[in-house]
């Protein structure tokens, strides 16, 4: 029996981080995407046919991530999924959600969601750093990535490439 339940831990755990690796991938693609998507210039016209795909892939990208988020979730409940693994995948989803849209407005709506989800795991973690649950460590590298999804809202309020 207690056999059974190691490997339901290992097992468990090795779902979490190839997850959290997908999650990261993703992420790491997605701002590899945005960075030469902003290279390409107006005398590069692109085919309707390549702009479909683009969109299509897009789409699968933001909808395979936002159901690994809303199935992280109720592990995260059960104690069986890390906030920070959580976040990670919440924030990518939200990436792969900025590059659906076209509009400045659009987008600083989403990069707004991405500054709330960064403060709220700040707090998080500053309360569980408080509490001695996580290092001050951990609560600070939150504090830095809230800072710099502010840094990247107001870059893209002010029209600055990010």
């Amino acid at each position: 029996m207690e056999t059974q339940k190691r490997q339901t831990h290992r097992s468990l755990a090795a779902c979490t981080i190839l997850i959290c690796l997908l999650v990261i991938t993703t992420a790491f693609l997605a701002r590899l995407a945005l960075a030469s998507s902003t290279q390409v210039t107006a005398s590069e016209p692109s085919s309707p046919a390549s702009s479909d795909r683009l969109r299509a892939l897009q789409t699968e990208r933001y909808e395979t991530l936002r159901k690994i988020v809303k199935s992280m979730r109720p592990f995260l409940d059960a104690g069986r999924v890390d906030l920070t693994d959580l976040r990670d995948a919440e924030v990518a989803m939200c990436h792969a959600e900025v590059d659906l849209y076209t509009t400045p407005a659009e987008r600083v709506k989403v990069y707004e969601k991405i500054v709330d989800l960064q403060r709220t795991y700040e707090a998080n973690m500053a309360r569980l750093a408080a509490e001695g649950r996580r290092s001050q460590v951990e609560a600070d590298r939150a504090k830095a990535a809230t800072l710099e999804a502010q840094i990247e809202l107001e870059k893209l309020k002010l029209g600055q490439p990010h």
